[in-house]
């Protein structure tokens, strides 16, 4: 009675860290997309940034 209840404590552990390790492994596959995110908003402020400073230029020109 012990042995089977330890026996089935320990299956269910093993299932637990199974589950774990795939979280795990489908954490780092959302914190590699949210890198690639925030690089491509940067890019993205950087490109607006230089689109004010372009549009600034011009307009001193005019």
């Amino acid at each position: 009675m012990v042995a089977t209840a330890i026996k089935q404590i320990v299956e269910q552990t093993n299932d637990n860290m199974k589950l774990l390790q795939e979280l795990s492994a489908q954490t780092n596959i959302i914190r590699d997309m949210v890198k690639t995110i925030n690089e491509i908003a940067t890019q993205t402020n950087l490109l607006a940034l230089n689109a004010g400073i372009q549009v600034a230029h011009a307009w001193c020109l005019w």
